[in-house]
């Protein structure tokens, strides 16, 4: 479900940049929906990643696959792309892209180290971590107070 999530949260940014085309929307209009639906991407990565409960993976690594294809694809962009908008701003967008990539991995795994971290802090103090809640639960407590 998490991989299908991901891919349809990108192809919904993705059609509605292919919209602004189909409309014959000028250049601007198509850099500020792009940039817009990078922002959106960026967004739900962060959102993502960074769930009071438990934080999904796989759809941020969804979302950085996929800005990181978005670069690869600036990188040598078709004539198309070439004709509508200036070398500066193509080069822009292939560095926004990169960085988005770059951003969204080093979150999931410095959120991967934190949550590492607070696990083992908690099974150190006798307590389990509640996915539910987002939170340990001192399960020492719990049976002092019920014996």
């Amino acid at each position: 479900f998490y991989l299908h999530a991901g891919w349809i949260i990108v192809v919904s940014l993705l059609n509605v940049n292919i919209y602004l085309v189909y409309r014959n929307i000028d250049a601007q209009g198509q850099l500020w929906g792009a940039i817009m639906s990078l922002s959106m991407l960026l967004g739900v990565a962060v959102g993502i990643i960074f769930h009071r409960t438990a934080p999904d993976y796989l759809v941020a690594c969804v979302l950085a696959y996929s800005t990181g294809g978005i670069a690869f694809e600036i990188s040598n962009p078709t004539d198309y792309i070439m004709t509508t908008f200036e070398q500066h701003t193509i080069e822009n967008v292939w560095m926004i892209c990169v960085g988005i990539t770059f951003l969204i991995v080093v979150l999931i795994i410095l959120r991967f180290i934190i949550a590492n971290i607070q696990r083992l802090r908690g099974r150190g103090r006798g307590e389990e971590y509640d996915e539910e809640e987002g939170s340990y639960i001192n399960f020492e407590g719990l049976k002092r107070g019920f014996a």
